[in-house]
């Protein structure tokens, strides 16, 4: 099968996407409702949808099982940053 596609990374872009063996996703950051920024200059949005993408590609668990981790992991490395996750 072949998979083609267009990514605008234009310089307030929150999405991501990953082609990986049997499994394609987009993953919208959605945008950031704080001036957040980490230490490698991502907005809040870049981050979620970045450790989101990274938890999806680990592995071929279900993508339920997937979902609930990648749920876990956002909302750990979001405690870890500070952000508030009570919105």
């Amino acid at each position: 099968m072949k998979i083609s596609y267009v990514y605008d990374e234009g310089p307030r872009k929150e999405d991501n996407y990953l082609i990986k063996d049997n499994l394609a996703g987009v993953f919208d950051g959605a945008n950031s409702r704080t001036n957040f920024i980490d230490q490698q200059g991502l907005s809040g949005g870049q981050l979620a949808a970045q450790i989101v993408k990274d938890t999806f590609a680990l592995d071929d668990r279900s993508l339920q099982d997937l979902a609930i981790l990648a749920n876990q992991n956002l909302k750990s490395q979001m405690m870890a940053h500070g952000v508030d996750t009570n919105d």
